[in-house]
């Protein structure tokens, strides 16, 4: 929440917002793109997906937890072609490293792994649902604003990378089913 005046949830607060941030745009002659835009070049650019990979019927439960303990005892080595450096696991509070030693992590517990990548802030997160038959990926990029030249190059390639860890995440479940 943002404030205190406003106690649901966070979307009329968000909206409420858009529209300030609309109106100092249009005062400023610019658009909302044209802001967004100006922020990845300022701050960096981040692009995010999500992909569901349903596991019905009876045995669903059961290849979800196989698919989870496969991850953790034989994790992919690269992902969209990048080394995975380390892989996160809430589960035991434990970050593993590509060498196979491991140091503690502090924070939440739960069923979640996260597979870092050598490239800072480009990773993927990996959980099943708790509420569908279904495991979840959260795949994230990355580019350091110094590191962008052409915008719409960076876009193009972070959307490629996406659909590698995407293609990447597909095989490696349908390895284990």
């Amino acid at each position: 929440m943002v404030g205190e005046y406003c106690r649901d949830k966070d979307g009329p607060v968000a909206c409420m917002l858009m529209c300030e941030l609309a109106a100092w745009c249009k005062a400023k002659g610019i658009s909302l793109f044209e802001h967004l835009e100006d922020l990845y070049r300022l701050h960096g650019y981040h692009h995010e997906s999500l992909i569901n990979i349903a596991m019905q019927g009876s045995d669903g439960m059961k290849r979800m937890e196989s698919l989870m303990q496969k991850f953790r005892s034989d994790p992919p080595k690269t992902l969209g072609g990048i080394p995975v450096i380390a892989v996160q696991d809430f589960s035991c509070g434990r970050r593993i490293l590509a060498d196979g030693t491991s140091e503690a992590m502090e924070g939440p517990t739960g069923n979640v792994l996260i597979f870092e990548t050598e490239q800072e802030g480009n990773y993927v997160a990996a959980r099943p649902s708790g509420t569908e038959p279904k495991v979840k990926f959260y795949m994230f990029t990355y580019v350091p604003a110094d590191q962008i030249s052409d915008l719409k190059m960076t876009k193009s390639k972070m959307q490629d990378r996406i659909s590698a860890y995407s293609a990447d995440m597909r095989a490696f479940v349908a390895s284990v089913s």
